[in-house]
This record gives C-alpha cells, structure tokens and sequence, in this order.
C-alpha cells in the first residue's frame, strides 16, 4: 500500500473493504479526534467512516481516501485498515519562484495547487520581485507578463476551496534588480553602478544594482505602494517580505553610516519599518532568516522590534546547519520556520537525491526545536531550465516530512512519484527523474549542476588537463567523469522512453524531458570538445566541431520555447534564453 504522506498510524483490520462500491460515512467530532487538521478513517467490510477533528481534517481524510481508491484489486476491493493521522506542523508550505523567469499560466498553477492539495499542503506562495501587474509601475513588468489583481484574486479562491493559504510574496530590500535597473528606480540603489560580490570564494563584479538603499526615504516609499497593492488582493492574514541576500548593504550610499552603526543594526532598522507597513495592512510578515543570523547578537532586538514576525530559516544543501540555526531562533524567543528547497535552481537534472534529504533534515531540526512550520521552496534562479517533473521529489518529501516525519523518513519517493503525481503505469518515471539528478555523482559536484552552469557561463580554466568551472560548483572536470555523466542521462532517457504517464500534463511532461536531456548532452558535448582540445572557451573550439554544436542547439531552443509557452506565459523567455542564445553566437563568432 502506497500512501503519501504515509499517514502516523495505520492499523490492518479483518477482511477487504469494498471500496469501489460503498460511500464513506462523514462527519466532525473534535472530541473523537482532538487534534487540529486531524483525521480517522476506517475501512471496514461493510462500512467507511471518516470522521476528523475540523474541516480541513475531513478534506484531509478524502485526500487519503482517494489514494486508496487508486489502488483496490481487480474486484474493487482494498484492506480493512483503521488509520489515525494528524500533522506535526499546521503549516506545510511551498513557495514558487515566478519572477526567473517562469510566470506559469493560470491552467498550470491551478493543476499545481491541486498536486499540492492531494498531498496535504496547506500553504502556497508565489515568490514575486516583478511580476505582479503594480499600477504606475508598467514600465518594470511590461514584458513580464505578470499575475493581475484579479488572477490572484482567481487563485486565492481557488486555494481556499483545498485549504490552502496563498501568502502574498514580494521581495522588499534585496532582489530588486529587476526594479533597480530602471529609472527612476535607479536612483533609490545601494549601489545604482554595482558592486564586488565578496561573500563567495572567487570574488567578482557585477553592474546590476541588487538592493535598495535603505536610507532613502523614497525606498520605503517604493515599498509601501506595492504592499498596499498586492495585499488586499489575497484573503491571508500573513506576507513574506523576502529581505534576503542584501549583498550590497553597506557599499555603496550607505557605506558610512554602516561602518559607524553596524550593518546589521542598519539592515534592522530597514526591516523594522517594512514590518510597521505590513502591520498597518493588519498582515503578520515572514522574512528570510540569512541576514540576522549573521548577527546573533541583534536577535534579541529582532523579537523586540519586529513583534509577531516569522523568521524563515532557509537552507538548500544536505550539509546545512538547521539544527544550529533553528536553536539560535528557538533561544532569542522567535518563531519561525524551517526552509528546504526542491534542489533544482541554477541546473537542468535537478538533484533529487538532495531535495530529499534536504526536506528530511530541515523538517528533524524544525520538530525537534519548535518550529511553527515547514515552506519548501522552489527556485529557478538563471532562468528556470529544469523540466517541471524535476521539482517533484522536493515537492512530495517536503510535504511527507511536514506532515509527519516518524512515519515519512522512508518514504519511497519514486514510488510515491509514479503513483500520485506522474502517474506512471509503467513505474519508470520517477526513478528516470532520480537517475537524472545522481549527474552531480559523476562531475563530483558539490552544489549546483554544473552541466547547467557550463551553458550558464560559458568560461572555464584548464588545470592540469582538466576543466574547472568559475563559481566553484565543481571539481576539476575529467574525461571520464564526462563519459560517465552521458551515460547516466542517457539511462535516465531510456527510462523516459518506457515511462507511461497518465497525469493530466503527461504529454508535456515528457517532452520537456526530453529536451531537458538533449540540454545535458549538448552541455556534456561542448565541455568534452574544451577538453579534448585544451580551450576554456567554446569561441576557440575548432570550426567543424562549432559547426556540429551550433546545430544541436539550434533545434533544442525551438523545443524549449515550445514546451515553455505550453507551461508558462511568454514574458520571461527571451531572459531565460539569452544564455543559450549567446553560446549559439559563440559557435558562429557573430
């Protein structure tokens, strides 16, 4: 019996239950079951009762029911079974990246907010810098094709249906670049003519202004009329500010006051004044934990001066310090929650393997030191390549963990894959999608794809006969670690090829997989011709092997952009292709 999220307590009664045939018997009785969001549902010979502890826990007790019904016998019978099942968090989020650079079409957030729905999720945020359709600011989402009022209005109602909060989510201090870049936001940049990145081990320079500089008035200013926008378009008492990654804070107009206050005490004192915002509009504000971690000592104040605000302690990696983190939030008094992420951002195979034990972790750490909830995250930082069934694994253990962790450490994620989210009557798909993400195994690959990355940014160094990528994601690449990583995708698209979905998206699914793997081959093939001849860049490839390349890549971006606008709205395609675009310009010298 698969079940997902298997549920806490599930106990074999005598006999088989005519599923098929009988209608269950419901009803709520706080009494009966005194847990919130929690659920009874017995299956017996003659009867099906289900009977759950509030609203939600009936729709909870359905969603199970239903897995059972997709797995009775020839004759429609199932086991009698009793099961007992309530949540460890209230809340089990996930949040979507649509601002790089899929916006996805309302038919494919919907059929989204239904997977997440069946799999007992409760939260969902849409994680916008640009692309919420903000009246007088045209000129930043004019080519973004963003969310209307009255399509979040749309989505709002339609996750309410399944108990799902939509949270409004809108990058308020960093990630503004998408903003910043234009005037006359220009001029409320930390840093309107870039800055040095030095936070990574290979420091470089980047001209895009990235965060806004918090002594401006105009800043706040900028911040208040997008919230008052947004936020009255969503039913949710709660908003995520995001206010992460302020790279720049404090090099640029406010160099000096930090160095006589205190980044940190600066960088408060902004986050201060966006919670009083949010606060006016009778929202509870979440934001991104990275910064005042990096000051433990200001934790104390973050309780004080941001009254009711939830911390979101994110982390990506299987090495990431939760257990730490979560007790230094846990110690200063403030509530917060634990952040994996579904491990497919900056790569086209994802890293299944990763989103998995990543769920796992962030969720131990979470329930061990009192965290109010889970949010799995799902980013697509430099384009959002990665085929849409690599975000499921993270999606499915991020839920699973959530829900219940003891009965869900060993979860068989491909085999829950394949039966409630592909639906794959062949069994092959989910463990095609794993094989897809083990590359990182072969390139020795300690964080992100670095096939992905090698299209990305196209430069390399040789080192002794090998390649090594900029940004540090991998080892020095070898020739057989090349011929070992082909072989893997090439196993994983046999498997493809036997798959036999039958969501409803099953078609799509397996296209973009397979252009999804024609990117790594052709990724493998230009890092194998560097190389083979000893060049670090692909202008210096030999004109044949150019030649070769540039037709491979000029039948996959076609494909690509058909399968995009088939899953997601045209605005932010040219962006996600420019990378691919100008590698072909690379193989032609134009």
């Amino acid at each position: 019996m698969i079940l997902a999220p298997r549920p806490r307590n599930l106990e074999r009664l005598n006999g088989r239950c005519p599923l098929a045939s009988l209608v269950a018997r419901q009803r709520i009785d706080p009494a009966a079951v005194p847990q919130p969001q929690g659920y009874r549902l017995t299956l017996k010979p003659s009867s099906i009762e289900l009977v759950s502890h509030d609203d939600a826990g009936l729709f909870y007790g359905r969603q199970t029911l239903r897995q059972l019904h997709t797995q009775v016998d020839r004759d429609g019978l199932a086991p009698a079974v009793l099961i007992d099942d309530w949540p460890d968090f209230g809340t089990r989020g996930l949040m979507l990246d649509i601002s790089r650079d899929r916006v996805p079409t309302m038919e494919t957030i919907l059929g989204l907010i239904d997977t997440l729905a069946s799999l007992k999720i409760n939260q969902l945020q849409l994680y916008t810098e640009h692309t919420f359709a903000y009246s007088g600011h045209e000129t930043v989402w004019h080519d973004a094709s963003p969310f209307t009022p009255d399509e979040i209005r749309e989505i709002d109602a339609y996750c309410a249906e399944r108990f799902i909060e939509l949270v409004p989510n809108q990058n308020c201090f960093g990630h503004m670049e998408r903003w910043l870049k234009h005037e006359p936001y220009r001029e409320l940049a930390e840093c309107p003519d870039g800055f040095v990145r030095d936070d990574l081990p290979e420091p470089f320079f980047t001209p895009d202004a990235k965060t806004l500089n918090p002594l401006d008035a105009g800043s706040l200013g900028l911040v208040e009329n997008l919230l008052g926008q947004l936020l009255p378009c969503f039913t949710s008492d709660t908003v995520n500010v995001g206010c992460d990654e302020t790279f720049d804070l404090g090099k640029g107009k406010s160099k000096a006051v930090c160095a006589e206050r205190g980044k940190g005490r600066v960088y408060l004192e902004f986050v201060r004044k966006v919670h009083d915002a949010c606060a006016r509009h009778g929202k509870r504000m979440q934001f991104w934990g990275d910064i005042v971690l990096h000051y433990p000592e200001l934790l104390p104040d973050v309780k004080r001066e941001l009254p009711g605000a939830v911390a979101l302690n994110w982390g990506y990696e299987l090495t990431h310090p939760f257990e730490q983190e979560t007790h230094a939030f846990a110690d200063a008094g403030l509530e917060y929650m634990t952040c994996p992420s579904t491990a497919t951002f900056v790569g086209i195979g994802g890293r299944a393997d990763v989103a998995v034990g990543n769920a796992l972790h962030a969720a131990s750490a979470g329930l061990a030191n009192g965290a109010a909830g889970v949010l799995n995250t799902w980013w697509g930082d430099f384009g959002h390549w990665q085929p849409w069934a690599t975000n499921f694994p993270g999606v499915v253990m991020g839920a699973a963990a959530s829900w219940c962790l003891h009965s869900n450490r060993d979860l068989h994620v491909p085999a829950a894959l394949d039966a409630f989210v592909y639906r794959d009557r062949a069994g092959r798909l989910a463990d095609a999608v794993f094989e897809l993400g083990r590359i990182r195994d072969d390139l020795k690959c300690n964080r992100d794809n670095a096939l992905g990355w090698a299209l990305i940014r196209d430069e390399a160094e040789l080192i002794d006969g090998h390649l090594k990528l900029p940004w540090g994601p991998t080892g020095p690449i070898a020739r057989e670690a090349l011929d070992a990583a082909q072989q893997r995708i090439e196993c994983a698209m046999a498997g493809v090829a036997l798959a036999d979905p039958s969501c409803a998206d099953s078609a799509l699914l397996l296209e973009e997989l397979r252009v999804g793997g024609r990117m790594l081959l052709h990724s493998v093939a230009n890092l194998r011709g560097r190389l083979e001849h000893r060049v670090p860049h692909s202008t210096a490839l030999p004109t044949a092997l150019k030649h070769e390349l540039d037709a491979d890549l000029a039948t996959i971006i076609p494909e690509f952009e058909q399968h995009w606008l088939r899953r997601s709205r045209p605005g932010g395609l040219p962006d996600s292709m420019a990378a691919l675009r100008r590698l072909r310009r690379y193989y032609t010298n134009d």
